[in-house]
């Protein structure tokens, strides 16, 4: 029984290790930074071989001299197939209502990393990044 415990988590979180579907966070026009990282698995898409999932995400906030907040259970979809993130625009944080999808960008002596631009809900919401990287992958 413990192997297959162990077989079923290794089955639902490599896709999102893989794809590096932990630790994002990107810059806002009001200067804070916005942190999304996966926080529970909710169920797979039959589509798209089951590489399109449905999670709940914590979104954190911070700025220098403010107190950090923080909006778990944030509904949040993830495709490791098109590069895409999305979180619904039922949730509270800023985040909810945004869609990114990601492009490997090689850069000059350093891994190339995959960049995730916001394509929809960032026009009229100044706490969404307009971009995303991954926490350890600066430019």
């Amino acid at each position: 029984m413990r192997r297959l415990a162990i077989g079923i988590v290794v089955l639902f979180w490599t896709p999102l290790l893989a794809a590096g579907w932990v630790g994002y966070q990107g810059r806002n026009a009001l200067g804070e930074t916005v942190t999304w990282d996966f926080e529970d698995w909710q169920g797979r898409s039959a589509e798209d071989n089951g590489f399109h999932m449905f999670v709940l995400a914590t979104v954190e906030v911070s700025s220098p001299g403010k107190a950090r907040a923080v909006f778990n259970k944030q509904p949040c979809e993830v495709n490791v197939n098109t590069k895409m993130l999305a979180c619904d625009s039922s949730g509270t944080s800023p985040l909810a209502g945004t869609r990114y999808v990601g492009q490997l960008v090689k850069r000059k002596n350093a891994d190339p990393i995959t960049r995730y631009r916001c394509v929809k809900g960032c026009e009229n919401n100044s706490r969404a990044p307009t971009t995303m990287v991954q926490d350890d992958q600066s430019d």
